[in-house]
């Protein structure tokens, strides 16, 4: 009686570690991913490439508006 009490304790506690190492996995996952991709960036006015850079190269001017 004792081994089947041990063996569900056992399976309960991995039970246990199993979800939680699988719920902190999906938290880092969520926080690396918010770090990354869920901000908008802004580049310096200093290294914003214009077309006057490039010899040779020519545009058409679209303008959209804006939300």
């Amino acid at each position: 009686m004792k081994t089947k009490s041990k063996r569900k304790i056992l399976i309960i506690v991995l039970s246990v570690v199993i979800v939680l190492f699988i719920a902190g996995d999906w938290a880092l996952s969520v926080i690396i991913y918010n770090e990354n991709f869920n901000q908008r960036f802004e580049s310096d006015e200093a290294f914003i490439r214009r077309v006057e850079d490039f010899d040779g190269l020519q545009r058409t001017k679209y303008e959209f508006a804006s939300n």
